[in-house]
């Protein structure tokens, strides 16, 4: 006689005693039909993922992030970056240093150029932090853009996988603004460095917000076998000239006021980023307590005098994504006046 049983109707109390208490969950779930059987292999992996906790050890890295927009001018020989790149007391492990505005002629537009500019390497490598020996990793450029990755050289057996990117989102797609990338892997953990430059004057803050959703849609690191994405990696650091304003640029109080944190609420990228949640979405800003680092009178520290009279703005701006980030500093430096912005550092364990 043929007896049907029902898993809803049939009572299975009697295979308790046939379940091994040594049994992980894994294959408790297996015997009782829950999840569909496994090879050795899945078990395996997922058994090790889940007891990743018990077996990984964290590394502290100190990461420095720094962004200026040099206002077109090339670095003379009298140009010295210390008081920008060696602020530190220990010297970081990783440099991310991005320009914008190194050089936008019509022929550099035109031509799409993305031949790093080496006088603006050297016054980089020449500037880092004097505690260690330090060499270029890479450096990606497009026209005005650039973004140059400087590692110490006991680092470099830990990183692999280093590719660069770019997107153009300016006129016609020239280049003129937009996002230059680094992604690589070190030890375990995949990085990524975006530098941009997004659109500029007071009123285009939706222009700058579709920049920004251009650049994350479009921004990919192939490696021949897979692309990743921006917001495909465990920790992401995003610099550069946003050119977010301040809404009330015609209130002569900001020229004058000193308490900037009471004026912070007027900036249009903590408007689209943490009011509305327009972009930047689950990326943290350390608190800004600087000066606003735009527009000046280059050679000086005096507000823009010439008839645009340009508000002062925080356009240059640091914003980082992931987990296990700690940021230590985030200042902007007065003492460098060659160009109408002032340049921004992050440091970040």
């Amino acid at each position: 006689m043929l007896l049907e049983f029902s898993a809803e109707s049939g009572d299975f109390k009697w295979l308790e005693p046939y379940q091994s208490p040594d049994l992980t969950d894994i294959d408790v779930n297996i015997a009782l039909n829950k999840n569909p059987p496994k090879n050795r292999e899945s078990k395996f992996k997922e058994e090790l993922e889940r007891r990743k906790p018990e077996y990984t050890i964290h590394e502290p890295y100190k990461i420095y992030c720094g962004t200026w927009n040099v206002n077109l001018q090339a670095p003379g020989e009298e140009l010295s970056l210390r008081e920008w790149l060696a602020t530190t007391d220990d010297a970081p492990d990783i440099y991310a240093i991005g320009l914008q505005e190194i050089d936008m002629s019509a022929e550099t537009i035109f031509r799409g150029e993305t031949r790093p500019d080496y006088n603006w390497i050297a016054k980089i490598m020449e500037g880092v932090h004097p505690g260690d020996n330090y060499e270029e990793l890479t450096t990606v450029r497009l026209v005005g853009m650039m973004l140059t990755i400087v590692i110490k050289k006991s680092l470099r057996g830990s990183i692999s996988k280093c590719f660069t990117s770019m997107v153009g989102t300016g006129t016609l797609k020239f280049g003129n603004k937009g996002g230059v990338g680094v992604s690589f892997q070190i030890n375990e953990t995949f990085m990524c460095f975006v530098n941009s430059h997004l659109a500029a004057h007071v009123q285009e803050y939706e222009r700058r917000n579709e920049d920004h959703d251009e650049i994350l849609r479009r921004m990919t690191f192939n490696d021949g076998f897979r692309s990743r994405t921006i917001l495909e990696h465990h920790q992401i650091f995003w610099i550069g000239d946003l050119n977010y304003r301040l809404t009330k640029t015609d209130d002569e109080g900001i020229r004058t006021f000193c308490d900037y944190e009471k004026i912070f609420y007027l900036d249009q990228l903590y408007i689209q980023r943490v009011q509305d949640k327009r972009v930047f979405r689950d990326f943290q800003e350390g608190k800004v307590t600087f000066r606003p680092t735009y527009k000046y009178d280059p050679g000086t520290d005096d507000w823009d005098s010439s008839e645009k009279n340009r508000a002062p703005a925080w356009c240059d701006r640091i914003l980082w994504k992931g987990a296990r980030i700690e940021q230590i500093a985030y200042k902007s430096v007065m003492e460098l006046r060659m160009s109408d912005h002032k340049p921004v550092f992050g440091v970040f364990i």
